[in-house]
């Protein structure tokens, strides 16, 4: 009777422990997993790191902008903004927010001349970066041109009554036969100066040598332009009618060869000055004279007759803007 009750017992106390042991595993197990979940490393969450940018003036006549390329120093930004200052201005102004791509063309109010400083900042959802250093900058004066070529072009031969307008070449120097100075007569409308320009920096004019057609010259070969005085028509000026010219020269070159054959393909002349003066008003536009002074040298250009464009005579007007 006491050993079945002791035995009762004690199978009650060992069935006890077995419930306890299971509790005990199963509480530790569940403790271990949470453990384990906790110990997992987290992301951390912050700020992108401050990026760089690079601003480089461009310009397309007439428009003036500042380029901006953005160099990206993180991968969990999800935009930035860009400010911008003058040069002598306390605050800066948000210009734009980028969040698709990194460069932006900045248009608004670009002046010649006026430095711009430029800062950007990087931004996601956990904050923004410092702002970064600053980039100064400005877009200079720049220069444009517009070329005007011969309306009317002819030569005159000393001692020649003929009229020479319908030629295909315009001669200048002492003929190869007999050395008569021969002067080369052109006229040019001239063009129309952008309003946004700033002004008048310079002309050239250009001649084309007639290739096939060459005569004796020496190098370095001397032309003289000068500005005529009076009207003329190409199609019955002959050299005893021809215009008069300012006596100061508004334009000289000394040419040399182009090639080791002493060859002058091309001619440029700096006649700034004359065209100065036909803007100005200093006296009326009648067209130029091209005289060569040595007595050895005879030169010819292509003439509007052969090519209206591009290889007849021209000038090409610079200005600033």
């Amino acid at each position: 009777m006491n050993l079945e009750k002791t035995l009762k017992n004690v199978g009650k106390v060992f069935a006890g422990i077995v419930l306890a042991t299971a509790l005990t595993f199963c509480q530790n197990g569940t403790t271990t997993k949470e453990n384990e979940d906790n110990d997992e490393p987290k992301t951390q969450q912050s700020a992108p790191t401050m990026p760089t940018l690079l601003v480089t003036p461009e310009s397309y006549e007439p428009n003036r902008w500042m380029k901006l390329t953005v160099q990206d120093n993180s991968n969990d930004e999800e935009g930035f903004k860009i400010e911008r200052r003058k040069y002598d201005e306390s605050q800066f102004v948000e210009i734009t927010t980028l969040k698709n791509g990194i460069t932006f063309d900045d248009k608004k109010n670009i002046i010649k001349s006026i430095s711009y400083e430029y800062r950007i900042q990087a931004f996601n959802s956990y904050g923004a970066s410092d702002w970064s250093y600053k980039t100064a900058t400005s877009v200079g004066t720049q220069t444009g041109s517009k070329a005007v070529y011969a309306i009317v072009d002819t030569f005159v031969i000393d001692g020649s009554t003929a009229n020479y307008g319908s030629e295909n070449c315009v001669e200048m120097g002492a003929q190869p036969n007999n050395g008569k100075d021969t002067r080369s007569l052109l006229k040019f409308s001239l063009p129309t100066i952008p309003s946004y320009s700033i002004g008048y920096k310079g002309a050239n004019l250009h001649l084309n040598d007639a290739s096939g057609k060459h005569n004796s010259y020496t190098v370095p070969m001397e032309i003289y332009a000068y500005a005529n005085t009076n009207p003329w028509d190409e199609n019955s000026v002959t050299y005893n009618s021809r215009p008069g010219t300012w006596v100061t020269d508004y334009g000289y070159v000394i040419k040399g060869a182009d090639d080791s054959l002493n060859h002058v393909y091309d001619v440029d002349i700096n006649i700034s000055n004359m065209v100065s003066a036909w803007f100005g008003g200093k006296y009326p536009n009648y067209g130029l004279t091209l005289h060569m002074p040595k007595t050895n040298n005879f030169w010819n250009f292509y003439s509007r007759e052969i090519y209206p464009e591009l290889g007849c005579a021209s000038i090409r007007v610079d200005y600033e803007w």
